[in-house]
């Protein structure tokens, strides 16, 4: 995106900072604040791993819960994101497919075994991964990736008293069913003098 670096666009005045701002932050402005940081951040520093992981709750459908993967591939490009459909997909054994992503997005994680709780915390926060790739050995390399996960349950992973890791984001419903909306914010995700000045 910094080729489309763009001051003049009113960045609040977009739909995306209204996605932002009302779904994700519930209006809050302190949630904004910390959600614009930890995205400028990984911006900024992408070889710098923000060790959060990001859990979206909400109960109803077409919410907006995954739209954060499209914003993520419109703002850091397709090749730096990754989608796994499940737990499981993410933490299976032939994982060549996360080398080289700034985020992975797991969807749906309903409630997660306490074994496969402490494989994502572990995750979460090291900076290495053993990549595997099919036929071959594993391969201990260098992980930037930070985790991102959708759920229709409050509580989808363990999490302790001392874990300071998991950060839940409870989605604001209140868009749902809004074409218009939507249609909007696809559109400026397309756009690269939106982008460019979401960028900036």
């Amino acid at each position: 995106m910094q080729r489309f670096r763009n001051k003049e666009v009113d960045v609040k005045s977009t739909t995306i900072w209204k996605w932002l701002f009302v779904i994700w932050s519930n209006r809050d402005e302190n949630k904004m604040r910390w959600l614009l940081n930890y995205l400028a951040t990984k911006c900024q520093q992408p070889h710098r791993k923000i060790c959060k992981f990001l859990v979206a709750y909400g109960r109803h459908t077409g919410t907006g819960k995954t739209s954060m993967e499209k914003y993520l591939k419109s703002q850091f490009d397709e090749d730096k994101v990754l989608f796994c459909k499940n737990t499981e997909e993410y933490l299976g054994e032939q994982n060549a497919s996360h080398l080289n992503k700034l985020f992975v997005l797991i969807d749906d994680v309903c409630r997660a075994s306490k074994s496969q709780s402490d494989a994502l915390k572990s995750t979460v926060t090291g900076d290495t991964i053993r990549y595997k790739k099919l036929y071959s050995d594993p391969v201990q390399m260098p992980s930037y990736c930070d985790l991102l996960a959708t759920s229709n349950e409050r509580s989808p992973v363990f999490v302790s008293d001392q874990n300071r890791r998991v950060e839940l984001i409870t989605i604001n419903p209140e868009m749902k069913g809004n074409q218009k909306f939507w249609d909007a914010f696809y559109g400026e995700l397309k756009n690269p003098q939106v982008m460019g000045a979401m960028f900036e």
